[in-house]
């Protein structure tokens, strides 16, 4: 049976609706390695566009997938939509676009995405392609992955005339050990002029009992010698409770690792038992100066809502005190779909946060629960206003739901039937998932239900609840969570 992907409005928006507009959500540390680490949960909800499993968030918007999107751009000179062109959808499952094809104002071709999946609803294959009297091949992307569900290889390909050549591409070759954690793992670029995959970075990682990492040494290829050198280690402390509070990253100076930076003091909202997947409450920041650590940045406060959206209030460390520096904030909407992101900086002689860069998406919805209309905006600081650029109507609404999965948990929940007649079961397929309790929220973010449960198979009655769109959350043993949409008719 296929475990169907939830899907969310910001993969909706930017691979099946050809909204182009795309911004990374910062941490205040910018480009640093170590702070990037205490952050990786975001990258488990970040829309990728490459694998199925990377889908933006925790929902599908609704149970049913436009046909058709209408798209409009904004034209500043009119002040009005000015019509851009229209995107025809097909599916292969739930979430899974198998084509989008964009057509003018005349009803002619312009190009299409065919896009192929593995029975693990895995994109395998994308292909890029022009209208001229026929489909002509442009570019692809294609994606092969080993047992332990790790791409192994992606590649970028150009149409050549006859057949398709490599461009670009990553290469991935992975040892495990009995849990299925990497132990080493040696990154290959592809080299053009040489035809060849070439040796680029290479990881070593070192666990503890509880197949927690505890080190990580990275090294580098050297062209000239044709072997790897050290480039960094980093180090990870838990506590008596298995729970992770300081981490020390170390750079290579030809001869030793030496201290560069540290991350300590640190406070989980929640933790999963992997940093990857945990979310940070607090923690300080340091850099070394050559004999002692020295204070340079903390996250304040994270706090996040049960939607989806998080709000991380930054300090920096000047002259001895702690004074704001940044605050980073995501926004959800109570149907899971992410309408936003602000990034604001503390102005000192204002004693006020400036924003910095923002960008926003207004939906409308049906009675389903589906988007109808999303329009994209993006804050102008000089006039302090939202100014649109882009804009999708769709339509043609295909009902298509049956079994969906988690992906930043990678937890497997059947539910069935769905839409509810006169009650639907709930069956836990994820041998690892052990829950404790679940509760039902409506449309507006009200509970409905809250109740204690250890079993993997439960059942759900009509008769607790009136006609609409429902959230089930499913809370295991281990903080982790499971979310379903279901309608009761």
């Amino acid at each position: 049976m296929r475990k169907y992907l939830f899907l969310t409005a910001a993969f909706l928006l930017s691979v099946f609706f050809t909204v182009a507009q795309s911004h990374t959500e910062r941490s205040s540390a910018g480009s640093s390695e170590l702070m990037g680490i205490y952050h990786r949960w975001k990258n488990a909800v970040t829309v990728t566009g490459n694998s199925a499993s990377a889908r933006n968030a925790r929902m599908t918007t609704s149970l049913f997938y436009p046909a058709k999107a209408t798209n409009y751009n904004w034209s500043t000179l009119n002040s009005n939509w000015n019509f851009s062109d229209t995107t025809l959808y097909t599916y292969a499952g739930p979430g899974l676009v198998s084509s989008a094809t964009r057509k003018d104002n005349l009803d002619t071709l312009i190009a299409r995405t065919l896009t192929s999946y593995d029975t693990s609803d895995r994109v395998i294959e994308s292909i890029y392609q022009t209208w001229s009297a026929g489909w002509l091949n442009i570019y692809r992307d294609t994606f092969v992955f080993d047992s332990y569900n790790q791409t192994i290889r992606h590649e970028y390909q150009t149409w050549g005339g006859s057949q398709w050549n490599i461009i670009g591409g990553d290469q991935f070759q992975n040892t495990y050990n009995g849990a299925g954690k990497i132990l080493v793992q040696v990154v290959q670029t592809w080299n053009g002029m040489a035809s060849a995959w070439i040796n680029s970075t290479q990881k070593t990682n070192t666990y503890n009992t509880n197949d927690q990492i505890t080190q990580t040494i990275a090294e580098s290829w050297n062209t000239s010698t044709l072997n790897w050198q050290n480039t960094s280690q980093t180090d990870y402390t838990y506590d008596v409770s298995n729970i992770n509070t300081q981490t020390v990253f170390k750079i290579w100076n030809g001869s030793a690792f030496v201290n560069f930076n540290q991350t300590i003091s640190v406070v989980w909202d929640t933790w999963t038992g992997d940093i990857a997947t945990s979310r940070p409450q607090s923690y300080i920041f340091q850099t070394w100066n050559g004999s002692v650590w020295v204070n340079s940045q903390r996250l304040v406060n994270a706090t996040y809502d049960s939607f989806g959206g998080s709000i991380e209030l930054f300090h920096q460390y000047i002259s001895g005190s702690w004074v704001n520096d940044a605050r980073n904030s995501v926004f959800f909407d109570t149907q899971f779909n992410k309408t936003g992101a602000r990034d604001e900086t503390w102005n000192i002689p204002v004693g006020a946060w400036d924003t910095t860069y923002e960008y926003r998406y207004l939906y409308m919805y049906d009675a389903n629960f589906s988007i109808t209309e999303s329009i994209y905006q993006q804050y102008d600081n000089g006039v302090h206003a939202y100014v649109n650029y882009t804009k999708a109507v769709y339509t043609d609404f295909l009902f298509l739901s049956v079994l969906e999965i988690n992906p930043e948990e990678k937890i497997s929940v059947a539910f069935y039937p769905n839409p509810m007649t006169d009650f639907s079961d709930v069956i836990i397929l994820s041998e690892n998932f052990n829950p404790v309790s679940f509760q039902v929220y409506d449309v507006s973010g009200k509970m409905i239900l809250n109740e204690a449960n250890r079993n993997k198979n439960f059942r759900l009655h009509k008769n607790k609840f009136s006609a609409g769109i429902y959230l089930l959350m499913i809370s295991g043993a281990a903080g982790e969570t499971a979310a379903i949409r279901f309608i009761v008719q």
